[in-house]
C-alpha cells in the first residue's frame, strides 16, 4: 500500500512541477491588445514573467504586483525542485523498508509540498488582485492570460500531494518500528 502512496505523491509532485514550469516560462500572464496600422494589425502581445517584463525596452515601468508575482513564482519553482528531491527520498525509503526513515521523509514531504502550494497560491492571489485593481482604461487593452490558471492547477496538485503525505504519516505512525 505504501508503494501506491509513493506513486500518488510522486506523480502529483511531478505534475505540479510541470505546471509551475509552464506557468512561469510561458508568456501567457497578460495579453496586451494588438495595434492596427492601416491594413496591418498585430495580434495580441503576451507578457510573461521570465524574463521580468520591464526595464529598458518598456516605455513605462510595470506595476509592483507583477514583480511580486514574478519573485513568488521563482521561489515556488525553486522549492518545487526541493520537493522533487524529497519525494525521490520518500520513494527510496519505501523501497528500503525503513519505517522510521519513511515517517521522517513523509513529514518533510508534507512540509515542502505545503510551502510550494502556499507560495503558488499567494502568487495567484497577488496576480489576480493586481489585475483586478487595474484602471478601467488600461483594463480595456489588457486581458488576463492562461498562465495564472496553470499555476492554480499546480497548486491543486501540490495540495493533493501534501494531503496524501499527511494521510500516510498518520498511517505510518500507527505501525510498529
Amino acid at each position: 500500500m505504501s508503494l501506491l502512496h509513493a506513486v500518488a505523491i510522486g506523480s502529483s509532485v511531478v505534475i505540479s512541477t510541470i505546471f509551475t514550469a509552464i506557468a512561469l516560462f510561458t508568456d501567457g500572464w497578460l495579453f496586451v491588445e494588438g495595434v492596427c496600422y492601416g491594413d496591418y494589425c498585430t495580434g495580441d502581445i503576451g507578457l510573461g514573467l521570465t524574463p521580468y517584463p520591464g526595464g529598458e525596452y518598456m516605455e513605462t515601468q510595470l506595476p509592483d504586483w507583477l514583480l511580486a508575482t514574478c519573485w513568488l513564482m521563482y521561489f515556488t519553482f525553486a522549492i518545487d525542485f526541493i520537493c522533487l528531491i524529497v519525494t525521490a527520498a520518500y520513494v527510496f525509503s519505501v523501497f528500503n523498508g525503513s519505517v522510521k526513515m519513511e515517517k521522517m521523509v513523509l513529514l518533510l514531504t508534507s512540509g515542502v509540498t505545503a510551502v510550494t502550494a502556499l507560495l503558488g497560491l499567494i502568487a495567484f492571489v497577488v496576480f489576480e488582485a493586481g489585475y483586478g485593481g487595474l484602471d478601467g482604461l488600461i483594463k480595456e487593452y489588457v486581458k488576463l492570460g492562461f498562465s495564472s490558471f496553470m499555476q492554480l492547477v499546480a497548486f491543486l496538485f501540490a495540495i493533493i500531494a501534501c494531503a496524501i503525505s499527511i494521510f500516510r504519516v498518520c498511517v505510518v505512525e500507527d505501525q510498529e518500528y
